[in-house]
């Protein structure tokens, strides 16, 4: 009888246990399957960033970028060799322009295009060329963008004698103007034609060229 009672007990203990251990691993299934969930959320969560993230870096740098610079292209054969036909232009458009800059600035003869030219003369300068030599202010100034072009003339030269006098009728350039020329001088159409720039036709100046090869 009390054989009985002992086996009655331990059959019962058991199954208790196997109870017991199933419960156990059940409740670790769960726990494994919500922190397996919880992993899942959050890396999908922090791709989810990492994309909001890298679009807002995007946009701002788009923004700025158009906000300091603007895309243009060269048009011509007026600045070779130093700007060639269809090279692509970066124009800062918040830069002080000064002697030598290459500007890029609205056509006078024709308003929806823009031209690239060299500036020359600045505001209150008085500018001639002799002998194929520039002077401003009757002080001869050296143009070393020019070198490679000068000696494949030789022995022609490259820009023809004037004053300002003789091809805008002013002895010196006004205030908010530009004296502007092309390196190309003698394929080129530039102030000796069209006259001063003014400063509120220039949207910039080049800062970098990417050269497209023909």
């Amino acid at each position: 009888m009390y054989e009985k009672k002992s086996k009655k007990v331990l059959i019962k203990k058991n199954k208790k246990n196997k109870k017991n251990k199933k419960n156990k691993k059940n409740k670790k299934n769960k726990k494994n399957k919500k922190n397996k969930k919880n992993t899942t959320f959050f890396k999908l969560f922090d791709i989810k960033v990492f994309s909001i993230s890298m679009s807002i870096a995007f946009i701002t740098v788009i923004v700025s970028f158009q906000f300091f610079f603007s895309i243009g292209y060269m048009d011509g054969y007026s600045m070779t060799p130093n700007i060639r036909n269809n090279d692509i232009l970066i124009i800062d458009k918040h830069a002080s322009i000064k002697r030598f800059d290459l500007i890029y600035f609205r056509n006078p003869n024709r308003p929806n295009e823009y031209l690239v030219r060299r500036v020359i003369g600045m505001p209150t300068d008085k500018i001639k060329y002799k002998d194929d030599e520039l002077y401003v202010n009757n002080v001869n100034i050296n143009e070393p963008y020019l070198n490679n072009k000068k000696k494949m003339m030789e022995p022609m030269i490259l820009t023809e004698d004037f004053s300002l006098q003789e091809v805008v009728g002013k002895d010196e350039v006004p205030s908010d103007y530009y004296f502007v020329l092309g390196d190309n001088r003698n394929s080129t159409v530039d102030s000796r034609d069209f006259g001063f720039i003014p400063r509120d036709s220039v949207k910039g100046k080049i800062s970098s060229k990417l050269s497209i090869r023909n």
